[in-house]
C-alpha cells in the first residue's frame, strides 16, 4: 500500500474535506511542541480525525491540538479541496 493509498483511506474516512491548515505557533515558525491544525469541512468524522492527530502526535512526540471551527490569525494551508471556498477572518 503507497502513500496515496494511505491518505485516500484516510480523507474517505475523515468526510467531505475541504482544507487542512497550520495555524498557531508552528504557522508562525515557533516550535513550542504544540502543532495546531484546522480543519474544514462538511460531515466531518471528528472523532476519527481526533483519534489519528492523537496517533500522529505519539509518534512525532508533540500535542497536535485539531481544531474544527473558523480560525483569525496567519496559517499556512496544507490541503485545499478548492470545491467549496470557506470566509477566512
Amino acid at each position: 500500500m503507497g502513500i496515496d493509498n494511505i491518505v485516500e483511506f484516510i480523507l474517505q474516512k475523515a468526510g467531505d474535506i475541504q482544507e487542512v491548515s497550520l495555524v498557531g505557533n508552528y504557522a508562525e515558525g515557533i516550535d513550542s511542541g504544540n502543532i495546531e491544525v484546522l480543519i474544514w469541512g462538511n460531515n466531518l468524522n471528528q472523532a476519527y480525525l481526533l483519534q489519528l492527530a492523537d496517533k500522529v502526535g505519539k509518534k512525532l512526540k508533540k500535542k497536535i491540538i485539531v481544531n474544527f471551527d473558523e480560525f483569525v490569525g496567519h496559517r499556512i494551508v496544507l490541503f485545499d479541496n478548492n470545491s467549496k471556498a470557506y470566509p477566512v477572518k
